[in-house]
């Protein structure tokens, strides 16, 4: 599984969706109209998915800096001692 998504591919991401919206708001037939309706949710699904995987990515980073900095301290104080 990807660990990141780059500014360029969320760009991309995001010029697909408007798209998409835009077909939607342009479609003639209900059946044009539902296909892109669906697409759209598809798209709102690998958003939310995206902005969690990119969440738990920053824990990690945040769990890291903690643990480093819990480490240093602790040394720090076992100097002192």
């Amino acid at each position: 599984m990807a660990t990141n998504i780059g500014s360029g591919e969320y760009q991309k991401f995001m010029a697909l969706r408007d798209s998409l919206k835009m077909g939607m708001a342009d479609a003639e037939t209900e059946f044009m109209f539902q296909t892109y309706k669906k697409l759209i949710a598809v798209m709102n699904n690998r958003q939310e998915a995206a902005n969690k995987l990119n969440i738990t990515m920053e824990n990690e980073e945040i769990r890291k800096l903690q643990d480093e900095k819990r480490k240093k301290f602790d040394a720090d104080k076992a100097k002192d001692v």
